[in-house]
């Protein structure tokens, strides 16, 4: 029977990982179609192998990981935290969960979590705490703080994106509940109040939703906001409620907006974030003394309404399929057809011919990824790998004839595929005219 073991993580998809501080080693065991095992090779075992060294090349032998304090597992990667506070992933990487900057590939022996992406690869320390999810990883960071990486569909690394991250990124807050994390709106180190630096707008501009202190001024602030900023309800009703006015009106103008009964003031320094519309400095100059509709009221909903002032690109536009391409369906854990989950779907086309795989009917994120040879045992360098995909589609040409094998490096189970590339139709020989 297995003993001495520190640790135990059975929440891969099919497989488990344990470890044995205060020695340091990891044991693996289950499937290893994507190295999720550790030991260099993608030979699933029914009884636990060693996982090897961090950076240890396969086959690893006798060089074995030694020096790590507690397992972690995701779907079909493993992590492990080191005694020295770092952390190494390994297995499936097509939504970078490994942490070493380079996402795709997988990898069959444990790679070191980078502290950033870039040239080199400095390993992320402090770590004491490592928990994985389904293909995200998490570690909480001496001193409070937690980094994720790995896939952010559905924004589960908390740094208020859907991108996917080969990197560990800080999970942010968002403390006034407006959907904009708190490192969006803070000031500058010099800024005051009313004066310059990034500030959360919609503490003052998110008023006027639900305005009900005429019956109840006890109403909390939180129940007359819907963290939300709108033209009709927001924009329009301070243009209309404060407009320009000299502020002559005998009433305390700096006391918070949001604890005045009606009727407020004309006007107030807390929309009064000079600027000028169309230049994008709306709130970096002081008060001017007016609410104005072009550097006040325009130039606020210009510049944040609710995207916590940062642009936002356009989605990038659809490739056209190339001639003759045959589509193969990206669904739910199948290509072609849902009768394919768990099967293969095969393609037949000519050389120099393409494939077009679309991914628009999948929810979830998916890959089509060469498997070389055999997707039990997939290769290291594919001929092609789409990337993590939740829309849009992916077109490969194939220009040699035989048969090529792929997968979904997300679910390489249960969505597996060949496309077949006949050779070339002849060439008619055109008959000589007598």
């Amino acid at each position: 029977a297995l003993q001495g073991a520190s640790n135990v993580a059975a929440g891969g998809l099919a497989h488990t990982c344990a470890a044995f501080a205060p020695g340091g080693g990891v044991k693996c065991w289950g499937a290893n179609g994507s190295g999720q095992l550790g030991d260099g090779t993608t030979t699933p075992s029914l009884l636990p192998v060693d996982v090897c060294a961090a950076g240890a090349q396969a086959p690893c032998g006798a060089t074995i990981l030694s020096d790590a304090s507690a397992a972690a597992v995701g779907n079909f990667h493993s992590c492990a935290l080191l005694a020295d506070g770092t952390a190494t992933c390994w297995g499936a990487n097509a939504a970078g969960q490994l942490g070493d900057g380079l996402p795709g590939p997988a990898s069959s022996t444990p790679v070191t979590v980078c502290d950033s992406a870039g040239g080199g690869c400095t390993a992320l320390a402090g770590i004491q705490q490592l928990s994985a999810g389904s293909t995200h990883n998490c570690v909480l960071i001496s001193g409070g703080s937690v980094k994720c990486w790995g896939e952010n569909d559905r924004g589960e690394l908390g740094d208020n994106t859907k991108s996917s991250r080969s990197v560990p990124v800080p999970v942010t807050l968002d403390t006034d509940r407006d959907g904009c994390a708190d490192a969006d709106e803070e000031q500058t180190a010099t800024a005051s109040e009313y004066s310059g630096g990034r500030r959360d707008p919609l503490y003052h501009w998110d008023f006027w939703d639900v305005w009900t202190p005429e019956t109840d001024p006890s109403t909390p602030e939180t129940l007359r906001r819907d963290q939300a900023v709108t033209i009709i309800q927001d924009v329009l009703a301070v243009a209309a409620r404060f407009g320009p006015d000299d502020g002559l009106d005998g009433i305390d103008e700096f006391s918070d907006p949001l604890s005045l009964p009606p009727p407020a003031p004309a006007y107030h320094p807390a929309f009064d974030r000079g600027g000028q519309f169309g230049a994008n400095v709306w709130d970096q100059l002081p008060p001017d003394g007016a609410i104005n509709i072009a550097d006040d009221i325009l130039g606020m909903a210009a510049q944040y309404g609710h995207d916590c002032g940062e642009p936002v690109a356009p989605p990038p536009p659809t490739p056209t399929p190339p001639p003759g391409a045959v589509t193969v369906a990206v669904g739910e854990f199948w290509f072609c057809d849902p009768s394919y989950q768990s099967g293969v779907c095969e393609t037949t086309i000519d050389a120099g011919e393409s494939v077009v795989w679309n991914f628009d009917l999948a929810v979830a994120p998916h890959t089509s990824t060469d498997c070389g040879a055999d997707c039990d045992a997939p290769t290291g360098s594919p001929i092609w790998d789409s990337g993590v995909l939740t829309g849009g589609t992916f077109a490969r040409t194939f220009e040699t004839p035989g048969t090529f094998l792929y997968f979904c490096t997300i679910h390489p189970d249960t969505m597996r595929g060949r496309v077949v590339v006949n050779p070339p139709p002849p060439t008619p020989t055109p008959t000589p005219i007598p």
